[in-house]
């Protein structure tokens, strides 16, 4: 009898912990999976301003960043400088060219599509998985 007690407690111990580890390792998922839209919507939106579309001046708003850094996220964006602006920006600041100078392209431009391939790119998963990783562990120890 004192054996099936001590194998229900460890199983249940172990179970237990089990469980959290997948609760965390869903909450860093979500967490990712929101980032990388984030991403997706800084991407777009500077290099639409290039452009001259500025959202902010329009009578619609578009809280996508707002709601996925303030609101659910991790607060990056609180610092005008962080790693995460700065990551975008070197990655993704130049997707706007005013014209290219030859080609069947020669008036377009790929903004959207360039914005979804660095949205899709294994570099900003490794990124995100870092910055998103330290900020857990820093507030942990807050």
């Amino acid at each position: 009898m004192k054996i099936r007690f001590i194998l229900f407690i460890m199983i249940f111990f172990l179970g237990g912990s089990s469980g959290y580890a997948n609760s965390e390792k869903s909450i860093s998922e979500e967490l990712l999976s929101e980032y990388k839209k984030f991403s997706l919507a800084e991407c777009i939106e500077k290099n639409y301003e290039k452009m001259g579309v500025v959202f902010t001046k329009l009578p619609l708003r578009d809280n996508t960043r707002g709601f996925i850094d303030m609101d659910m996220g991790l607060a990056f964006y609180r610092n005008k400088y962080n790693p995460l602006a700065s990551f975008i920006e070197n990655k993704t600041g130049d997707f706007y060219k005013p014209r290219q100078a030859y080609g069947d392209l020669a008036s377009a431009n790929m903004v959207i599509y360039d914005c979804i391939d660095f949205y899709h790119s294994k570099e900003l998963n490794v990124f995100l998985r870092k910055i998103i990783s330290e900020r857990n562990i820093g507030n942990e120890n807050d």
